[in-house]
């Protein structure tokens, strides 16, 4: 548990960073790139083999050369396919 020594100090140093601004300048609301994201994610670290890599940089143009949105694709585009095979898989392995 913090101490309260600790939260004083936490406190005073963030109004000494809103204080720093000029006097009338409010500090920004929405600040860095804004969200494009439509649905929550969680990130996951992925290796692709090298002898592929400029593969897939051709093949990502078609995403805005965003290779997160081009491997989504990717993958929905399997799991429509399959998941009907997968489901069956999943519950001979699991049952």
């Amino acid at each position: 548990m913090a101490k309260k020594k600790d939260i004083e100090i936490t406190e005073r140093l963030s109004k000494r960073t809103y204080n720093s601004l000029a006097p009338g300048i409010e500090p920004k609301s929405n600040v860095g790139r804004p969200k494009v994201k439509t649905e929550d994610t969680k990130n996951i670290n992925i290796a692709v083999p090298i002898s592929i890599l400029s593969q897939v940089a051709i093949a990502k143009c078609k995403y805005n050369n965003n290779m997160t949105e081009y491997i989504n694709a990717i993958i929905k585009a399997d799991l429509e396919k399959n998941m009907e095979k997968y489901k069956e898989l999943y519950d001979l392995l699991n049952s």
